[in-house]
C-alpha cells in the first residue's frame, strides 16, 4: 500500500524533531537525559507500529478500488539493544489502490520488558512497562503525496541509565505535514517531569 510505504521515510525526521532543548529539569534525570528519554521512546515506538506485519484483504478482480478494513496484531518484539517489547495494535485502514490516497490509524499499547533502548547522546536505557504505554498514528494523504499526521504517547513505565532509575509518567502529542515543498514537525507534553515543546520544519 502506497500510504504505509510513505511512513517510513517519516521515521528519521520524525525521531529528530522529538528531541529539543527547553524544559524544567526533573527529579533525578538532567534536562538532558529527560530529552533522550522522549526522543528514544518515541522513535522506538514509531519504529514498533510502522514495521507491525499485518495482511490487506484480498480484493476480487474488478473490485472496489477503495478498500477499507481493520486490522490486529498481536506479537512481540526484539528491541534493538536487549529486550523485548510486547505489542497489542489495531490498525484501521482506508485507501484509494488506484490513487494512493487514504488514512490509516494505528492504536498501540507497548509493554516492555528490560528493553534497552539508545539516545541520540549515546545513552543507553531500560525500560520496563508500568504498566504500559499507549501510542497513537494517524496518517491521512492525499492522490498528490501531501501527508497530514498527528498522534501520541502516553502511560508509564520503569527505567534506569547508568546509576540512575526511576518511574517515569510519559505524556506528549505530535503532529506534522510533508509535502514536495517541505516537512513540519510539532510536538509538546511532560517526560519524566520535563515539560516541553518543540518545532522543526524544512522547505523542499
Amino acid at each position: 500500500m502506497k500510504s504505509s510505504v510513505r511512513m517510513f521515510a517519516f521515521v528519521g525526521m520524525l525521531a529528530a524533531a522529538a528531541c529539543g532543548d527547553d524544559g524544567v529539569a526533573p527529579g533525578n534525570l538532567t534536562e538532558e537525559e529527560a530529552q533522550e528519554l522522549a526522543t528514544a521512546i518515541f522513535s522506538q515506538s514509531l519504529f514498533d507500529a510502522l514495521t507491525l506485519n499485518y495482511e490487506q484483504p484480498a480484493q476480487s478482480p474488478g473490485g472496489p478500488q477503495l478498500a477499507m478494513y481493520t486490522a490486529t496484531v498481536e506479537t512481540t518484539g526484539d528491541c534493538p539493544l536487549g529486550g523485548t517489547v510486547a505489542i497489542d495494535a489495531v490498525i484501521d485502514v482506508e485507501t484509494d489502490d488506484q490513487t494512493g490516497a487514504g488514512t490509516i490509524d494505528f492504536a498501540v499499547d507497548l509493554v516492555h520488558a528490560a528493553c534497552v533502548v539508545q539516545g541520540d547522546m549515546g545513552t543507553q536505557f531500560t525500560l520496563t512497562g508500568n504498566p504500559d504505554l499507549g501510542f497513537d498514528f494517524l496518517m491521512t494523504t492525499d492522490a498528490e503525496e501531501n501527508a497530514e499526521f498527528s498522534g501520541g504517547v502516553s502511560g508509564s513505565l520503569m527505567w534506569s541509565a547508568e546509576n540512575k532509575d526511576g518511574t517515569c509518567s510519559i505524556g506528549y502529542e505530535f503532529s506534522g505535514s510533508s509535502s514536495a515543498n517541505g516537512f513540519s514537525f510539532q510536538t509538546a507534553g511532560n517526560v519524566c517531569g520535563t515539560t516541553f515543546s518543540e518545532s522543526f520544519s524544512f522547505s523542499g
